[in-house]
């Protein structure tokens, strides 16, 4: 369902999308931009797509020893896309 609404967003003009891991749709939704894209209705560099961190998941990260570069590709292999608009921190 969320592959067909972001497909469909994109077709009626949007061109900013929300994202986040803790929503839990960022495969669906990367297969609805890859749809969109490979039938040429957008390219990639038309989309802005936005990725809030939490605090709690950077402390996690942390916690982990893991690091931002990795949850970024975590990110972009969920969403099976080459880059990111934007990930930013959010502290609250």
């Amino acid at each position: 369902m969320i592959s067909k609404t972001v497909y469909n967003a994109i077709k009626a003009g949007y061109r900013l999308f929300d994202g986040a891991c803790d929503y839990g749709n960022e495969k669906q939704a990367g297969e609805g931009i890859r749809r969109a894209i490979d039938e040429g209705i957008v390219k990639r560099e038309d989309l802005c797509e936005h990725t809030p961190m939490t605090m709690v998941m950077y402390w996690l990260l942390i916690e982990r020893q893991s690091s931002l570069p990795r949850q970024a590709e975590v990110l972009l292999a969920d969403r099976k896309q080459c880059c990111r608009s934007l990930m930013m921190l959010c502290f609250s």
